[in-house]
């Protein structure tokens, strides 16, 4: 086994990204004590490209001593097509583990143990020491990884290991189990300036990447539902272009509704979009499994879905109903709503929010 010291000369960032580009691996387990958006946000992108090539993310995740934030599992959970689990014991026993395991078809395997979690300072800043053991097909190599993989699935198997979801995670906050990462705050400096003790400050072994700037959190969402009524512009048979607009109020007022920005990536054009799957359904037709665009159209500071089948069938004054389901996929049902029926009138009560004469919406 080809065995490396990850810690002052190569960060734990680096290498991890490292690994996950290197075109070798399909599937990344973890195991970490703790995951804040600080260290998810700086992987983001290296993470998305894993998945996007063909890799599978899996992970268990502590919430011991609330050192995991609410961002952070909301991002890690999206990263990886809800594939996350949470360990936690309700009596004094931390959940403490540091293990990267990587793998291909082959069961050539990468694996990282140590000391660090899925933080900034656990990735870029703190002292840490870790291990990058690389496999060489000898039985004690063989050895050693089956007991890694028993020991990950012995924890995965426990009755308080939980897979989780958005609703999850907006319960474990709301109990106060995890933090809000964007109001914690630092007491640093003002215990410096009454501490008396001979230590002073070092400079930055490993400088961290910037946070990608459409990566901000997003805040837990309750509603679940959203309605709009239908302009001039919003239908139509003659444009080329089955754009619907979403006020742009309404995305500030709700972004996690449309899991803004977690889950939009630019585009060729720089537009931050998004594609989902839903169903649609005009006038008791079903459209299963269809896929939709959101996108953010900087030029015009518009938030736009194009759907085909609102765009060609609906007049001026009908409304579209977004459910947003608890189902991966589809994740939305899209439904258009006629003028004059008595579900129209039921939900054009729910609309309570005005952008123009014709433009109404309202989340409930």
């Amino acid at each position: 086994m080809i065995v490396e010291l990850v810690s002052n000369k190569v960060c734990m960032g680096d290498r991890l990204a490292s690994l996950m580009v290197s075109g070798r691996f399909k599937q990344m387990k973890m195991m970490v004590a703790f995951v804040k958006q600080s260290g998810v946000g700086r992987l983001y992108n290296d993470f998305r490209n894993f998945v996007n090539a063909g890799g599978s993310i899996e992970g268990i995740v502590g919430i011991d001593h609330r050192g995991t934030s609410m961002q952070g599992l909301q991002q890690l959970i999206n990263l990886s097509n809800n594939n996350i689990y949470i360990h936690h014991d309700r009596n004094q026993i931390t959940f403490h583990p540091k293990v990267f395991i990587f793998n291909d078809d082959c069961e050539q395997h990468a694996i990282l143990i140590g000391s660090t979690n899925l933080t900034c300072g656990g990735l870029y800043t703190n002292y840490e020491a870790n291990a990058l053991l690389l496999s060489e097909n000898t039985q004690s190599d063989s050895q050693f990884i089956s007991d890694i993989k028993d020991y990950y699935q012995l924890i995965l198997s426990d009755t308080n290991t939980k897979k989780i979801d958005q609703s999850f995670v907006a319960n474990l906050f709301t109990q106060g189990l995890i933090e809000d990462e964007t109001q914690k705050k630092n007491f640093a400096e003002a215990i410096n300036r009454v501490t008396n003790v001979p230590f002073k400050g070092g400079k930055l072994r490993h400088r961290p990447p910037a946070l990608p700037l459409i990566r901000a959190p997003r805040v837990i969402s309750t509603l679940k539902r959203f309605v709009t009524t239908l302009s001039n512009f919003d239908v139509s048979v003659k444009s080329l272009d089955p754009v619907i607009l979403i006020p742009l109020k309404a995305l500030r007022q709700n972004s996690a509704f449309w899991d803004w920005p977690d889950s939009f990536t630019l585009s060729g054009g720089g537009y931050p979009e998004r594609y989902s799957c839903v169903d649609v359904i005009v006038s008791g037709n079903i459209i299963q499994k269809f896929y939709v665009r959101i996108y953010f159209y900087a030029k015009k500071d518009e938030f736009r879905l194009q759907c085909e089948p609102i765009k060609r069938n609906g007049t001026p004054g009908d409304i579209m109903l977004i459910n947003r389901t608890d189902k991966d996929r589809p994740q939305y049902e899209i439904s258009l709503i006629r003028k004059g029926t008595v579900e129209h009138k039921k939900l054009l009560k729910k609309c309570v929010e005005r952008v123009s004469p014709q433009k109404l919406y309202g989340y409930f």
